[in-house]
């Protein structure tokens, strides 16, 4: 990007966009990232699509009474914990559910970006694909592509805290993860940037 003239160094040891890489960005970048909020999600987005995607397996292979299969899941402990989970749901029906909350959910994006999230489920004789294998599929940039799954998984937790109740057993599972605040420290980054400090300031009273 540098010897592209798109970024440049400054003298804070930092590099900064051009104005050759802001054109740049306005005649070839279409891609809307508004939902990413690394701030309030970065700590468990990730290992919760994980739970979710590992407990729609479990429940998949479990509503066609299958024992063999290789759980994607490896550890033990967290085999234990869902385990645990898909005993204290309430009532039939659990793998019926669990698929209408994945079809209500994944209804609030548009049909490209439920790909990114349905196409890595795993199920009985269904092997998700990765987020690797989707750009290939689709021939885009593989950094690209992790971006938007990365918007399109926050848009959906965002719309998951919003209205839990419409959500019960994503909602019951995600509580499953316990206490997911950020420690005292980013919690305050959060709310000096919240006042409109700039990140060097934010970085002095830090």
């Amino acid at each position: 990007l540098s010897k592209s003239g798109l970024i440049k160094e400054s003298n804070k040891k930092l590099f900064v966009i051009t104005e050759k890489g802001k054109k740049y960005l306005e005649e070839n970048w279409e891609a809307d990232l508004g939902s990413v909020n690394q701030l309030k999600y970065y700590k468990w987005d990730k290992s919760f699509f994980d739970l979710l995607v590992f407990a729609s397996q479990v429940i998949s292979e479990k509503a066609y009474k299958n024992k063999q299969y290789l759980p994607i899941e490896a550890n033990l402990f967290k085999q234990q914990q869902l385990k645990k989970w898909i005993k204290g749901q309430e009532g039939e029906g659990v793998n019926e559910r669990l698929y209408f909350e994945w079809e209500k959910i994944t209804a609030e994006l548009p049909n490209e970006s439920q790909e990114l999230i349905l196409a890595q489920l795993v199920g009985h004789q269904e092997i998700g694909m990765t987020l690797f294998q989707i750009a290939e599929k689709n021939n885009r940039d593989v950094i690209l592509n992790y971006l938007l799954f990365k918007n399109s998984w926050h848009h959906l937790l965002t719309v998951l805290i919003s209205d839990p109740s419409d959500y019960p057993l994503f909602y019951s599972l995600l509580q499953t993860q316990g206490n997911r605040d950020k420690e005292p420290s980013s919690q305050q980054t959060t709310e000096l940037y919240k006042q409109g400090y700039s990140l060097e300031n934010i970085a002095v009273r830090r």
